[in-house]
């Protein structure tokens, strides 16, 4: 779930908005957060991987969707996130392209690799339910 930080009045989620990522409600009475954090985009792993436990508006969840430079199919837009700390108040005054990062055959989201993560939106069908 995607949390606007900053113009909740705007509906809609638009390129280079500032946002936090929720993964959705807690599993277990231990998980205090499920908000997408990275602890620091400029270490190695495991400090740079995606985890939960973040306050909603903390420099370690924030984070924004870009228009991604190539996309594979040209007929369809697609995007990536990007993790920006400082514009959630800390951290270094850059943000990260979130790649898939692999670890022992485990693929994980991180601030580090080669080639950002490709997103596509779908708009969802409609459906009619009739009574």
């Amino acid at each position: 779930m995607f949390t606007l930080i900053g113009n909740f009045d705007d509906k809609y989620l638009h390129t280079s908005s500032i946002l936090g990522i929720d993964s959705g409600y807690p599993k277990g009475e231990c998980e205090e957060s499920t908000f997408w954090t990275i602890l620091d985009a400029e270490e190695p792993p495991p400090s740079n991987l995606i985890t939960t436990g973040g306050g909603f508006d903390d420099y370690i969840t924030c984070f924004q969707v870009v228009e991604y430079p190539t996309p594979t199919s040209p007929k369809v837009p697609s995007y990536m996130l990007q993790h920006c700390p400082s514009f959630c108040g800390a951290g270094p005054q850059t943000c990260f392209n979130i790649s898939i990062y692999i670890d022992n055959g485990v693929r994980r989201l991180s601030s580090t690799g080669a080639t950002p993560f490709e997103l596509v939106f779908y708009k969802v069908k409609e459906t009619h339910d009739s009574m």
